[in-house]
């Protein structure tokens, strides 16, 4: 009996969740989830440094549920930006607030850095919040700095935490974490996450529709497609598709339809988005990876990444009329300005392939390097942007000569490209870093980085330039 109450109480302070009056209950398979963000530390934190050890969500009854620990170190010095400080699973209801686990504190003088006495037992952070079954929260909390260091030897850290109100929809931009099931709602302005909203299992696409204010959300663990209201923040419809469709890819004509690349049934399902059903459904190629639609909305082009070729849709009979062979492994695609060029890259392939959509005859090669992950045309400028796996730039091609002229730092290797309109700045999804950037197209400049999650693989903005 001792060895086992030591064993919990190890538990504890491993998870950060050592306080007196408090419990550990572990969360329920119904339950939701929590996401705590931590302000830029304040100018006044500019000498301090500190760790964290834990964190917990505290329930109304005083029960501690420990979360994942994002980020364990915390600089005055470090570039002030939103921070993903934990994350985690818990059981639905109202809770109080948070605990945070205190390691060490340092203050920083002219003869360097002297440690400071931390506090012995977690910090309570008050932030009253409810989470719902299948439900995500987002708690924002920020240090204050007043008292933060008493008597130059002690750390006494304090918190202010609130919930974010509901995001202005049309500011909003999302992540789809592919890991974590949920979209990662963004801020285009101040690039800050807002608000997170928990879907079904491996959510691999999400598309926007500014006209309905709904987004889509394509399940390719749970064969399906969500419904999200923009305004409520939230799903509201299922589209329930066929057993082993593994859906990969959406894509959205001006009219409402909604097209679905299925991966594992080589299908392509139509979908009414304003009834949600499904009410059609076409045969394609070998493994349907991307499925993209031109702006008037009278053709699509679904990517078969198997059988190396794109099947050429007529959408206003909602009917395959041609199959175009490409390179190996088609993988993404993005049409010009005219709508009379579609390039094409290649998982097998180091080119990037010009496509006249008039005829469907290749036009150009071009050498990107193996790798490439995603392709997107400017429709300001017709310049054409493309990533690759294995670096952390985008290169940017002239759209007359082929050449690239210009390259971004995009602070990692991203998945999807999108631009928005109003402030000219790119968007870059990075699975490797959980993590959204924005740069500034007007001087390349990085702005910001967005922690949104593990393995975010598509982006939605409103507003985009597309």
């Amino acid at each position: 009996m001792r060895r086992l109450a030591t064993l919990c109480a190890g538990l504890l302070l491993l998870a950060g969740c050592q306080v007196r009056a408090v419990r550990t209950e572990a969360p329920r398979g119904d339950g939701g989830s929590v996401y705590v963000y931590l302000r830029p530390l304040p100018e006044g934190a500019a000498r301090l440094r500190f760790t964290l050890e834990g964190a917990a969500a505290v329930s109304a009854e005083g029960h501690a549920v420990p979360l994942e620990l994002r980020l364990g170190e915390l600089d005055g010095r470090a570039p002030g930006r939103q921070r993903l400080l934990a994350a985690g699973r818990v059981p639905p209801g109202s809770y109080r607030g948070l605990s945070l686990a205190v390691g060490r504190a340092w203050l920083r003088g002219e003869d360097g850095e002297a440690a400071l006495l931390v506090p012995e037992e977690p910090v309570s952070v008050e932030a009253p919040f409810a989470v719902g079954r299948a439900e995500a929260a987002l708690v924002e909390a920020a240090l204050r700095t007043e008292g933060a260091v008493d008597q130059a030897f002690r750390f006494a850290p304090a918190f202010d935490a609130y919930v974010p109100p509901r995001p202005v929809f049309s500011r909003i931009g999302y992540a789809a974490s592919a890991a974590e099931d949920h979209l990662a709602v963004f801020d285009r302005k101040t690039l800050e996450v807002v608000s997170v909203i928990a879907t079904g299992r491996g959510p691999s696409s999400v598309v926007l529709d500014e006209r309905s204010r709904r987004a889509y959300v394509a399940l390719a663990e749970e064969d399906a497609v969500e419904v999200v209201d923009v305004a409520a923040g939230r799903v509201t419809a299922r589209v329930q598709l066929r057993s082993g469709d593994r859906p990969q890819w959406l894509a959205l004509t001006p009219g409402g339809l909604l097209l679905c690349a299925n991966r594992d049934t080589d299908s392509l399902s139509l979908i009414d988005g304003g009834s949600a059903v499904e009410i059609g459904r076409l045969p394609v190629g070998d493994e349907p990876v991307f499925v993209l639609v031109d702006r008037p909305g009278r053709r699509g082009y679904v990517f078969n990444a198997r059988s190396d070729t794109i099947s050429v849709l007529d959408l206003t009979s909602r009917s395959v009329v041609g199959e175009l062979p490409v390179e190996a492994g088609p993988f993404r695609g993005s049409i010009n300005r005219a709508g009379d060029r579609l390039y094409v890259i290649h998982r097998g392939s180091p080119y990037l392939l010009v496509v006249d959509t008039r005829t469907l005859a290749p036009l150009e090669r071009v050498l990107v390097g193996p790798g490439a992950s995603a392709v997107h045309v400017d429709l300001r400028t017709d310049f054409v942007y493309v990533a690759n796996r294995g670096s952390n730039r985008v290169d940017l091609y002239d759209p007359f000569s082929l050449l690239p002229v210009d390259f971004l730092e995009a602070g990692g290797a991203p998945a999807d490209l999108v631009i928005g309109d109003e402030e000219n700045r790119l968007f870059l999804a990075l699975p490797e870093q959980g993590a959204v950037s924005a740069v500034d197209l007007m001087g390349m400049r990085l702005r910001g980085l967005l922690e949104v999650g593990r393995e975010p693989r598509s982006l939605a903005v409103w507003g985009a330039r597309d």
